[in-house]
């Protein structure tokens, strides 16, 4: 895996679980499957997690973006009216 994936991204750990997912497939004993199979399920469910995280953290970038734009406008209304 290279260095450079963020260690906060979906992608990240949904390459774990597909890691785990194709090491099980070469796993005879069924106890020791049936975990890795788990541990690829959790891994999932981080990667859906970091998904949501990245949704609402770009979600306040883009308000934040929004609210400079609308104060720097009304900045500039403000200046024409003097």
């Amino acid at each position: 895996m290279p260095q450079s994936q963020d260690i906060k991204g979906p992608a990240r750990w949904r390459a774990r679980a597909e890691e785990f997912r194709e090491l099980a497939e070469d796993i005879s004993d069924e106890q020791v499957r049936q975990s890795m199979l788990r541990l690829a399920k959790a891994y999932e469910r981080v990667a859906i997690r970091a998904a949501e995280r990245s949704r609402v953290e770009y979600g306040a970038l883009i308000s934040i973006a929004i609210i400079g734009a609308a104060f720097a406008f009304l900045m500039l209304c403000d200046r024409w009216a003097d």
